[in-house]
């Protein structure tokens, strides 16, 4: 028998891990936070004057990124994430606003 307080403890330890994980990105704020369904999610909002994307490119960029992350524009979601992927999302997340988003804004402000 599934014990669903094990999984959703699971999930949220993944979301805090996650979340712990991207702290320190200039201009990135990143919020574990517990959904209205009872396990957390990793909120992700930014400053706009240093990561000049909007939510709906970020969207395309991570999806059509390697690997591809599937991103709905706010929010993490870990309970789709199998164990160990949190990994990968946490490097491709890091990298992105790191160096990619940045890369970006390079190039915006080169036009």
């Amino acid at each position: 028998k599934l014990d669903h307080e094990a999984v959703i403890s699971g999930w949220n330890a993944k979301a805090k891990w996650l979340a712990e994980q991207l702290q320190g990105i200039p201009g990135l704020n990143t919020e574990y936070a517990v959904n209205t369904m009872g396990y957390a999610d990793v909120d992700l909002s930014w400053d706009e004057n240093i990561i000049p994307l909007a939510h709906e490119e970020v969207k395309k960029r991570l999806k059509d990124g390697d690997p591809g992350i599937v991103y709905d524009g706010t929010t993490v979601r870990t309970h789709q994430l199998r164990d160990g992927e949190e990994i990968v999302v946490a490097r491709r997340l890091r990298d992105f606003f790191e160096k990619e988003a940045r890369s970006i804004q390079r190039q915006k402000s080169s036009r």
